[in-house]
């Protein structure tokens, strides 16, 4: 019921508890009691309530956020702004991704580790991070990490693992997520991230979850435990009938020359590691570089084994 673009004031003799908005006239500019900003608009006396949020459908892939502040009998401003989801798009998400061959997969309850993992991974190469839904309030961590990296680390596209239904997909997603990684497949996270986006990278155990997954515009799958599944046969083996497979690997990953080169050889379009980067006694210690420096050889012999393979 808002028309945008000129000032408006709500009709006459508007009742309490009444719905706001719905009979919008519009006014000129001079009658509105103040000019209007840039990105502002002016509200008339639309009823008793000190204030108010609230939100209209996507924009242009954005949320356009309405605050408004109710003053009986007066004109105020009604600011509007915007709040963007996933920063990047599912094709710059999934270039980045396929570019740098590895995505870190971790988690931490304490804010001040995770930014410091973050930020050493980054100064290590790593341009898609994974931070996993594995603990109570992971979801304001992640959120307080989506703003540290989009000061700290720019370019670093960060998204959400361990998710295992659409709901919280959908709580990550508000979050600033750029891209959800689950352990199982389940076709109502395609259906939520399809409509933002997105990418989901759904962890399958078989050809057929796999084939599946790709149905409902799943572009890339992580086939998980890939250690215990078949290990690198098994993705040579998917991609003899099914070349256009794109497959990130979980489970059974560590940042060895042989491991990543026998998995990259497979013809595996990435690898997710998780502890095997992150040593506990690195993470207690605080020893950051030796994370940075880790990543860093890793995502060398991935372009070494890349470059002899022409992948």
């Amino acid at each position: 019921g808002i028309k945008m673009g000129r000032p408006f004031r709500a009709a006459p003799e508007r009742q309490r508890g009444s719905r706001i908005g719905t009979e919008a006239e519009e006014v000129p500019a001079e009658r509105s009691g103040a000019a209007c900003p840039t990105g502002a608009v002016t509200a008339g006396d639309w009823g008793w309530t000190d204030r108010i949020s609230f939100r209209n459908p996507v924009i242009n892939d954005k949320i356009l956020i309405f605050n408004i502040i109710f003053v009986k009998h007066k004109f105020v401003e009604l600011t509007l702004k915007y709040l963007i989801m996933a920063k990047y798009t599912k094709l710059q998400t999934l270039a980045a991704i396929k570019e740098t061959g590895m995505v870190p997969v971790f988690y931490h309850s304490d804010l001040q580790t995770a930014q410091h993992v973050l930020k050493a991974c980054y100064d290590g190469g790593v341009r898609a991070f994974e931070f996993t839904n594995r603990g109570d309030f992971a979801q304001e961590i992640f959120g307080a990490l989506v703003k540290y990296a989009a000061k700290e680390c720019p370019g670093l596209i960060l998204g959400a693992g361990t998710i295992v239904d659409a709901g919280t997909a959908a709580l990550y997603i508000q979050l600033g997520a750029n891209f959800i990684v689950g352990p199982l497949y389940n076709p109502d996270i395609a259906r939520v991230c399809n409509r933002r986006c997105i990418p989901y990278c759904p962890g399958c155990g078989s050809v057929s979850e796999i084939g599946f997954a790709q149905e409902a515009g799943c572009d890339l799958c992580k086939v998980f435990p890939a250690g215990n599944v078949g290990g690198p046969s098994f993705v040579k083996n998917i991609l003899a009938p099914m070349p256009w497979s794109m497959i990130m690997v979980t489970g059974g990953v560590d940042p060895s020359r042989e491991n990543l080169e026998a998995w990259f050889k497979a013809g595996v379009t990435c690898v997710g590691m998780g502890s095997k980067l992150f040593p506990k006694d690195a993470i207690a210690g605080g020893d950051w570089g030796r994370i940075t420096q880790m990543c860093r050889e890793a995502l060398g012999y991935i372009a070494g084994v890349r470059e002899i393979q022409n992948l």
